[in-house]
């Protein structure tokens, strides 16, 4: 049978009890500091089977190209997208009118609430 390695701990501020476990340091994932990822939020996610086929070839290229830290879509048209101008419109109609894009000034920005590009820092 494997020990575990547990130690109980108090917080100073509160008196609480806790235990903590130590990792396997087989387990730990290193990444990083400057991998970008893109934050998926459940309000997207909740709405992803209701989206059609070209509705989330719009998303993945915004996911491919959205800059970090920004809410602005950069060259988002049909040329870019590799899209007829109606199948386009129809498309990015439909994510706006479901809140994951919005449109100001003729330019596209993603809902942060639904989706965000950052990246791993250190700390």
């Amino acid at each position: 049978m494997k020990r575990i390695n547990k130690k109980i701990v108090a917080d100073i501020n509160t008196g609480e009890l806790h235990e903590l476990t130590a990792l396997n340091q087989n387990n730990i994932i290193h990444i990083s500091d400057k991998q970008i990822f893109i934050k998926v939020f459940y309000e997207l996610i909740s709405i992803l089977d209701t989206l059609t086929k070209n509705e989330l070839i719009l998303i993945k290229y915004i996911m491919l190209t959205i800059k970090p830290n920004k809410l602005i879509i950069e060259n988002f048209n049909y040329k870019y997208c590799n899209m007829c101008k109606s199948t386009f419109s129809k498309a990015s109609t439909k994510l706006i009118d479901k809140n994951i894009i919005y449109k100001k000034n003729n330019s596209f920005y993603v809902n942060p609430n639904m989706l965000f590009n950052g990246r791993y820092y250190k700390f």
